[in-house]
């Protein structure tokens, strides 16, 4: 460990480093929350540390005006200075550590979450604290153990037990996992994510009665919890009950009329009536899927450099965490927070995005009576992740729930994806149905796509996909992307 407050990472910065006057970048993030109260709080606590650069209350009060604000650079700095300043300061660390959790910076999150746990041993929050970012690090072991501290420190924490459950069911410990929720649900029987969770565990383990016995207390308890109807219409559909299936996506539109697994639902009671026409309206038209080689952006010699300096960036960020859970038989990496912290060729694959998705839009054609073409948002906002597969792994099937147009940039993918493969290894699949009671009939409407590097792949968030599993030991490297409506 470094400098005063003991903290890697954390290091003494002289008291001239300090603004005497609220930074332009800090003030616009702050004006941009359109909050009188935040402006003000940050103008009274700018103005203490100009007249005391040492003030390390002033200096946290404004770090925590800049997390609320969204300013994570300006918030880091400011907290770092605070604990410089006051290191005995306890929840100032803590609060730098909530900074760097957000930041993606897990490793020094970390780092001043165990210095919370050393001072404060029988705090429950420290703990779960501590937990939640060795999670997010894919340390599940670590963060298990963090949890168990969390519930012996206070066993009424529902959260941690909660959180405890999430852990658990990860590391495919369905037993222990159930227990968790049954532990918080005893305590709170109105926990409504510990009733979600405790459903989809339920479900995962082939218990479809009591999965459903959660999903529904959880939507007498909050009527609009789409996340229970997504579930419950996942096991109507594999139950083959496709007119309750398509009940519950009634039942959803109502609370949201634009959710994605109804409209996805209802695509896949089309086939199971026959309905072939109406399927093809909201699944087969060509119109809704695009996937093209796209050229490189302006520096970089071709596609292959691009991609290459891609690979760089992801695999070397510093959000990058693996996980390694009982949805698939490999670890995934996962990078967040892409546009947050841009680096030079991922800021640039950003703007090579949104040209390709503006050049799909403009060649739509509206339709009232379409869910993607009569809903096209003028203004358009893009969240982009990477996502890494090593060998033996895939993407479940899925859809990507309140947004409006997903899709791909391939970055690298392995030698054994081939266009020539019987087994299609890697590829990306429109499926979702051919393996419901009935459906494999209509197995000859998948529609597939075989990844490319500097393919960029667009498609209807509603269009249930997934990856095939591949064996090859090279990682399958692409950055995924929402556009939503802004």
């Amino acid at each position: 460990m470094t400098g005063a407050a003991g903290i890697e990472g954390v290091t003494r910065r002289a008291a001239g480093d300090v603004p005497r006057e609220l930074p332009a970048d800090l003030l616009a993030a702050i004006q941009h929350t359109r909050s009188d109260e935040l402006l003000r709080h940050a103008l009274h606590y700018q103005a203490m540390v100009a007249a005391d650069p040492g003030n390390g209350e002033a200096l946290h009060a404004l770090g925590f005006v800049a997390h609320r604000a969204g300013a994570l650079e300006w918030a880091a700095r400011l907290m770092e200075w605070a604990v410089t300043a006051v290191p005995d300061r306890i929840e100032f660390s803590g609060n730098l550590g909530n900074v760097y959790h957000d930041m993606g910076r897990f490793d020094q999150a970390i780092a001043c979450f165990r210095k919370v746990v050393a001072a404060a041993p029988h705090s429950e929050m420290a703990h779960n604290n501590l937990g939640n970012t060795l999670q997010e690090r894919g340390d599940l072991e670590e963060a298990a153990a963090s949890y168990e501290r969390a519930v012996a420190a206070k066993p009424d924490f529902v959260a941690g037990w909660s959180n405890l459950g999430v852990t658990l069911r990860k590391l495919d410990r369905p037993e222990r996992a159930i227990a968790a929720f049954e532990q918080a649900l005893s305590r709170q029987p109105d926990f409504v994510e510990a009733l979600l969770n405790l459903g989809t565990l339920h479900h995962e383990q082939g218990d479809n009665a009591r999965a459903v016995e959660c999903l529904e207390r959880a939507l007498a308890l909050r009527p609009d919890a789409i996340a229970a109807y997504t579930r419950l219409q996942q096991i109507r559909l594999e139950e083959g009950s496709y007119e309750d299936a398509l009940e519950l996506a009634r039942r959803v539109r109502r609370h949201q009329p634009a959710s994605q697994m109804a409209i996805a639902t209802e695509a896949i009671v089309c086939l199971a009536r026959d309905d072939l026409e109406a399927y093809d309206h909201l699944y087969g038209r060509d119109d809704l899927r695009s996937a093209e080689m796209v050229d490189p952006p302006a520096g970089y010699a071709d596609s292959a450099a691009f991609n290459d300096a891609l690979v760089e960036e992801i695999l070397g960020h510093p959000s990058l965490k693996w996980i390694h859970d009982s949805y698939d038989t490999s670890k995934r990496g996962f990078v967040f927070g892409v546009l947050d912290h841009p680096t030079p060729a991922l800021a640039a694959v950003g703007e090579l995005i949104t040209r390709g998705v503006d050049d799909f839009v403009a060649g739509l054609e509206p339709d009232p009576e379409h869910p993607l073409l009569g809903n096209i948002p003028a203004r358009r906002r893009l969240e982009l992740w990477a996502t890494i597969l090593t060998g033996g792994g895939h993407h479940p099937s899925h859809i990507h729930e309140s947004k409006w147009l997903s899709g791909t940039y391939y970055v690298r993918m392995p030698a054994s994806c081939r266009a020539d493969d019987p087994t299609r290894a890697g590829w990306i699949e429109f499926d979702g149905f051919s393996h419901l009671p009935g459906l494999d009939r209509h197995a000859a409407l998948i529609n597939r796509v075989t990844p490319r590097d500097g393919l960029l792949a667009l498609f209807p968030a509603y269009m249930m996909h997934q990856t095939a599993a591949f064996t090859s030991d090279d990682m399958r490297i692409g950055l995924s992307f929402d556009i939503v409506p802004a």
